[in-house]
């Protein structure tokens, strides 16, 4: 049933009223609205309202489109709105039509962004904010009232890691490792995308001396030197094999390999083109071809679009709702570090990124992590690469209720507890 006009007309007035009083804190500060000076077009099927601002703040509003045209916006079905809490009330995996089916949702479902490209990625978080705060509007509920209270966790004590240099293919690669025992087993440990290997210092500190590992920058990201010609790695072929360089330069043996998001899906292609002894794949899946939203990727290196305001709310929506304030801030410190180049490249991988026809050549032992609050990587998906798996020695797949996409920051406890559980009975049992 579409709604009503003045159904509509009160939810605008909410809205407004949440952005002006209530929640501007969180809209001029974190969500740097203060900045806005334009227009928010708002929809809800057949019915449009567009707000206008002036240095943030919301200061009238009318129904309908303004007479010069939409700046930004967001709009969507009556069942889109009602759904969109199912997305975490995210606009950059709600409005993500490519991933829809590919996650196991209704592309009928998603929203549709409005405005210049330009203006949508400059203006990303404040349009973000402004659709979560219509949709708590529209159902008669305080902001994040239905957010669960974040845990409190003690710090992990830092075991000793060692940091160093090597030239992989006349690139200077930093890396660091535990100097543990490398006679039966070297956990190579891959950093997310955009990110570097600062990641994996808890898991590390949890696994002590137990056996070698080894965790390293991505040309590009953390510590590590470019490409030549400040270019980085655009393509997964190419990463993968990269990251087999790096293996054979440092002299690692006895290697399983382990990664996140990209660096999950990238295990795939390993353990279907190298002799790993077994892989880890946290928060990744064999296809993730036109996934990523092109408008996206190509705003990464415009001049006028700041990479880590950008990406700002999607890694928010990222994150799970249990994950302490500690981890939270660390997360969000990466992004604010985040190069728009590197990031670039990391998603153009995601962009062709595709080896389901080739899941039957792993033979080797698989373990799938999975933290559920993770929208860009579903359940949904992580299932149907564990039924691809069809000749793997032995596949295990962790479901982890309250963590999201960063699953090695948010829980290390819970990752340490399955990856070495694995380790054991698949890996170093002989």
């Amino acid at each position: 049933m579409a709604i009503e006009k003045s159904e509509f007309q009160k939810y605008i007035e909410q809205t407004i009223n949440l952005i002006n009083v209530m929640e501007n804190e969180k809209w001029m500060g974190f969500y740097y609205g203060r900045f806005l000076n334009g227009s928010i077009t708002i929809g809800e099927d057949n019915m449009q309202a567009t707000i206008f601002f002036i240095n943030g703040k919301a200061e009238s509003w009318e129904l309908g489109t303004p007479i010069t045209g939409i700046d930004i916006g967001i709009t969507a079905t009556t069942d889109g709105w009602n759904h969109f809490k199912d997305r975490r009330r995210s606009v950059n995996i709600g409005a993500n039509k490519g991933a829809a089916a590919k996650r196991g949702w209704d592309p009928a479902l998603a929203l549709t962004q409005l405005g210049c490209t330009l203006r949508l990625r400059q203006c990303a978080a404040p349009l973000a904010f402004a659709a979560r705060l219509y949709s708590y509007a529209r159902e008669n509920i305080l902001p994040f009232s239905d957010v669960q209270e974040r845990e409190v966790v003690e710090a992990i004590p830092d075991a000793e890691v060692r940091g160093f240099y090597t030239r992989v293919n006349g690139i200077k690669i930093y890396g660091e490792t535990n100097d543990g025992p490398d006679d039966k087993l070297t956990l190579v440990l891959l950093h997310t995308a955009g990110r570097d290997n600062r990641q994996y210092h808890d898991l590390m500190s949890l696994f002590d001396k137990k056996f070698k590992i080894v965790s390293f920058d991505m040309p590009g990201h953390g510590k590590s030197w470019p490409l030549p010609n400040n270019k980085v790695i655009t393509e997964f072929h190419q990463y993968g094999d990269f990251v087999w360089d790096c293996i054979r330069a440092m002299g690692l043996k006895n290697v399983m390999t382990a990664g996140c998001s990209m660096a999950g899906c990238i295990q795939y292609y390993m353990a279907q083109n190298y002799p790993v002894k077994a892989i880890c794949c946290m928060q990744g899946v064999e296809d993730t071809a036109g996934q990523t939203d092109t408008r996206v990727t190509d705003m990464l290196w415009h001049p006028l679009v700041s990479c880590q305001h950008s990406h700002l709310e999607l890694t928010e929506s990222l994150i799970g709702e249990k994950t302490s304030q500690e981890r939270l801030d660390f997360i969000y410190w990466g992004v604010m570090q985040e190069t728009g180049i590197t990031k670039q490249g990391d998603y153009l991988e995601l962009l062709s990124f595709d080896v389901k026809d080739n899941m039957n050549k792993i033979t080797c032992p698989v373990l799938i992590i999975e933290g559920m609050d993770d929208q860009s990587y579903t359940p949904h998906m992580t299932k149907l690469s564990k039924e691809r798996l069809v000749n793997a020695k032995f596949v295990e797949l962790d479901l982890i209720p309250g963590y999201g996409h960063f699953i090695a920051v948010e829980s290390p406890e819970s990752v340490h507890k399955y990856l070495s559980e694995f380790i054991d009975k698949h890996v170093l049992k002989k």
